[in-house]
């Protein structure tokens, strides 16, 4: 029982040596690393895990993957918290974007001429402010370290990938006001402050 012990509690040390390294990883990096050092890749897992439930070590879902990071790096896990905060923001605004898409093209089926019509432009408008929003922060990551920006890039191009799919329904939108309304899209820019300037990242 000792020596099983003893061996659970290298593991540990092993796995948190990793961490004192400057950088985040994904559990898969983590198996293959772990297996390098000696550790049955499958069991690397539970240690992980296991560190993470100590307080140890951080992890947080960024985007689509699950990233760990050790807790001496507090600058660092304070903006991958901010990260996630934007995708969280840019998911909430892109359902917000998709729910008023499908009211536009009820309206359009049954009621196309009522007073709904501009409150669902307004809403456009809204959630149109808040694409450009969330678009200047995800530009300040630009600032990050090379190194800081290579270990988020996959989260990041998801991120910019979502941000065009609002610009692509924002536009989408907004041909068909202009469409059904006979209105200019310069005009319809003018009207609601929509910046002539806004495009896909």
């Amino acid at each position: 029982m000792c020596a099983k012990r003893m061996m659970i509690e290298e593991k540990r040390q092993i796995m948190l040596d990793v961490f004192t390294k400057n950088s985040f990883y994904k559990m898969q990096e983590l198996e293959k690393i772990g297996s390098k050092k000696g550790i049955v890749e499958n069991t690397v897992k539970d240690v992980v895990t296991g560190l993470l439930h100590d307080d140890l070590i951080s992890g947080d879902k960024i985007g689509i993957s699950i990233f760990y990071w050790g807790n001496q790096n507090k600058e660092k896990h304070r903006k991958m918290q901010e990260l996630k905060k934007l995708h969280e923001e840019i998911e909430k605004y892109e359902e917000l974007l998709r729910k008023s898409q499908e009211e536009v093209e009820l309206e359009k089926k049954t009621k196309p001429e009522t007073e709904n019509r501009r409150d669902l432009i307004n809403k456009l408008n809204d959630l149109k402010n808040q694409q450009i929003i969330q678009q200047e922060l995800l530009k300040g990551y630009s600032k990050l370290s090379k190194e800081e920006v290579e270990e988020i890039e996959r989260s990041k191009e998801e991120t910019i990938k979502e941000i065009n799919r609002l610009t692509d329904n924002i536009f989408i939108l907004q041909d068909y006001v202009c469409g059904k309304f006979n209105m200019e899209k310069k005009d319809f820019n003018e009207a609601f402050k929509v910046s002539p300037e806004m495009d896909y990242l």
